[in-house]
């Protein structure tokens, strides 16, 4: 246990403040002083009332929305304000000159945080074993959803810590905070709907439908939290470390497990999948993959020295996985390279041969892209013109760190670029209909008429196709400029091992022999 601790400081200086402040202290005290009245005012009422029915659910349902609210709001918050505090006491730089990585900071920070909710979790026990024994809920149910609420709990922790790495300026600090109080305000709000939900039919659970679903949600928003823990990371390390390679691999598992999970649920005997379904949903994932790929076609071209001695030595595998290093040619490779993936996957799903989603194809079509492919296609242009073109234009001005963040968030926010200047351009001049977002910066109109079967008749095709090959012409050089670093530095790193090889056999043979490694 003493080693666990020494290999987290950070756990060990949270956990003291944390005990030494009056934050975490008020609220455990607060919350089991209120849950407690709480049953204590129940039991009162509902006991004059109502003799001869189980008073379980309506007690635990009165205690769970403290327990949802201190596990789901109250801890993430305040670890986003003590990472944040980070910032403001000026405290960061002596955790960096401490030798330690960010990954042991933020680990700290996520422990600390997450054994102030198991304090939590385990004052509230008692008054889920009361809720049991005044019966109407099973302990099946009971420990489903607790076991749930740790679960999110640690996500939500893990996200608020990564939320708080991504700016040290106090008002954006502040903002963030806002959105994430009033985000967690909804979890809780939600958390209770399906704790509700699974008390009122406690059958639900034994159907295996639910468990196939609650097992990808879990898988999927665990993807979410590990990749939210690794930029986090990334967010907190130098410049010359590699701080992508391990968000872009995450990415690629995410959306294999994604094309897997969709295949098994078409699969599955009793779930029905519509094609509209399979091609909208990967629509969505593809604007979320450009989403993140934004930040990754921004990143310097140059490769760190320390990534550079990670460079595969055969030259072939390291041109199969440069889309994995570094750089922002690179990115836009790894970007091409998963919406290639996701269509093709995507396509085979929905035209699985001897596949009950077959029956789903419209008006008898046997187009591979009936029922939704060509929305799914309208979908990809528009993820193409709001990175490839986007990225290709504001790229030349990414000179420096500062610019490059500011770039990225102008190409996330491309999309109200797209939609909101034809529309002024439109009251301008007195087009009614570009007011009405009916132009070529809504996607919803491409992808809406394409959904109707005019896909290829629609005017816009021909300018977001036009915009697409634009965009890799000019990001062309980069991708050129990136598989080429990446086989040099395969070359240079042979012939830098060989070089070694050699000083070390001269060495040996001028010593007898005698030379070891320092």
């Amino acid at each position: 246990m003493n080693r666990v601790f020494e290999l987290n400081p950070v756990l060990v200086k949270e956990i003291r403040q944390a005990q030494r402040g009056k934050v975490f202290p008020l609220a455990l005290i607060g919350t089991v002083s209120v849950a407690l009245l709480s049953c204590l005012m129940f039991a009162i009422s509902e006991g004059h009332s109502s003799h001869d029915r189980s008073l379980g659910p309506a007690i635990f349902q009165s205690v769970y929305w403290l327990l949802s609210g201190a596990l789901l709001l109250l801890v993430p918050f305040q670890a986003f304000v003590s990472m944040g505090a980070e910032w403001d006491d000026n405290t960061f730089e002596l955790l960096i000159l401490s030798n330690l990585k960010p990954a042991q900071i933020l680990g700290g920070k996520i422990f600390a945080a997450m054994t102030q909710a198991l304090l939590l979790f385990a004052t509230f026990l008692p008054f889920v074993a009361v809720a049991f024994l005044m019966q109407g809920v099973g302990v099946v149910t009971l420990a489903l959803i607790l076991v749930l609420t740790l679960i999110a709990s640690l996500i939500l922790i893990t996200g608020a810590v990564a939320l708080s790495t991504l700016t040290r300026k106090r008002f954006l600090r502040v903002l963030l905070m806002i959105l994430l109080a009033l985000g967690l305000v909804m979890i809780v709000g939600a958390s209770m709907e399906i704790a509700s939900d699974l008390i009122r039919r406690p059958d639900t659970i034994d159907e295996s439908e639910f468990w196939l679903v609650l097992i990808q949600f879990v898988i999927f928003f665990g993807f979410v939290g590990v990749l939210a823990f690794f930029m986090s990371c990334n967010m907190l390390a130098h410049e010359e470390e590699n701080r992508s390679s391990n968000v872009r691999i995450l990415v690629s598992l995410a959306l294999l497990f994604y094309l897997i999970a969709m295949a098994f649920n078409a699969r599955w005997p009793s779930v029905s999948i519509p094609r509209d379904a399979v091609f909208g949903v990967t629509t969505l994932i593809m604007f979320l993959l450009g989403a993140v790929c934004a930040m990754f076609c921004f990143e310097p071209e140059r490769l760190g020295r320390r990534v550079l001695s990670t460079v595969p030595k055969n030259p072939r595998v390291a041109f199969f996985v440069a889309p994995w290093f570094p750089g922002g040619g690179n990115g836009v490779i790894f970007l091409l390279l998963h919406l290639t993936v996701l269509v093709c996957g995507a396509l085979f799903i929905a035209n699985w041969p001897g596949h009950r989603l077959t029956s789903y194809r419209s008006s008898g079509s046997d187009s591979l892209l009936s029922g939704g492919g060509y929305s799914m296609l309208a979908g990809l242009l528009y993820v193409l013109l709001y990175t490839l073109f986007t990225i290709g234009v504001l790229y030349r001005w990414a000179s420096t760190a500062r610019r490059r963040y500011s770039l990225r968030v102008a190409t996330l926010c491309s999309p109200l670029f797209y939609l909101l200047v034809p529309a002024a351009f439109g009251l301008l001049v007195g087009n009614w209909a570009w007011q009405d977002m009916q132009h070529i910066g809504n996607p919803g109109e491409l992808i809406g008429d394409s959904g109707r079967g005019h896909f290829s008749e629609n005017g816009y095709v021909v300018v977001l196709v036009l915009a697409a090959f634009i965009g890799l012409m000019m990001n062309a050089g980069r991708m050129l400029g990136a598989l080429e670093s990446i086989r040099a530095a395969s070359k240079a790193r042979v012939a830098r091992e060989k070089e070694e090889a050699k000083v070390t056999g001269e060495l040996a043979g001028e010593t007898g022999g005698e030379v070891t490694d320092a």
